[in-house]
């Protein structure tokens, strides 16, 4: 659960939350037809000898532009924000990953057919790794994307509905679908209703 704020916390909390949101947007990444995320690696400690592709993604990946892919990110966690009760601790969460630059943007090259990766509740070892393709593709409802899953139901996925599945799964919760496309809170605390 999230910090109690009062209404003279209020104001700098949201443009916190903006900067944030920005952030998250360069996590993006889902290609139509793949699954959102790859759970269970851990990121590296240091970079001079990744051990697996995960880390070495993560080492070779880099936090969001502070003009252009942070801004879109902050937008998408204010939504998430404004929705409220745990759609609030999911944007703590991800503003949390953005803080403590935890997180980071990966062209859809380097991990083709991944849109998200964040290890399930590893505490403060969390990270969020996002492609960049979720804010320049799929920001917010009106470009969301054509994802299908593997029995034909369409899964159309924006940077908001990304970033609560992933900070679902830095909170400890797991998929709740066959293909991985959804967490317990990620289609209630995303932009598509």
């Amino acid at each position: 659960m999230g910090p109690i704020l009062t209404g003279a916390d209020l104001q700098p909390y949201y443009r916190w939350l903006g900067h944030l949101g920005t952030m998250l947007l360069a996590l993006q990444a889902c290609s139509p037809g793949v699954r959102a995320d790859v759970v269970g690696q851990m990121v590296p400690a240091d970079c001079s000898a990744p051990e697996n592709s995960f880390e070495a993604l993560w080492c070779n990946s880099t936090p969001p532009d502070r003009v252009t892919e942070l801004p879109v990110i902050q937008a998408a966690v204010a939504r998430m924000q404004a929705i409220g009760g745990v759609c609030s601790d999911l944007a703590h969460t991800v503003a949390g990953m953005l803080n403590r630059h935890r997180m980071h943007l990966y062209d859809r090259k380097a991990n083709p057919g991944v849109g998200g990766m964040a290890p399930v509740g590893v505490g403060v070892k969390s990270y969020l790794l996002l492609s960049r393709d979720f804010i320049t593709d799929y920001p917010d409802a009106a470009h969301e994307s054509g994802n299908t899953d593997s029995r034909g139901v369409p899964r159309p996925q924006t940077l908001q509905l990304v970033l609560a599945h992933e900070a679902d799964h830095i909170r400890g919760a797991g998929h709740i679908d066959p293909d991985g496309y959804l967490t317990p809170n990620a289609q209630g605390c995303s932009d598509l209703h």
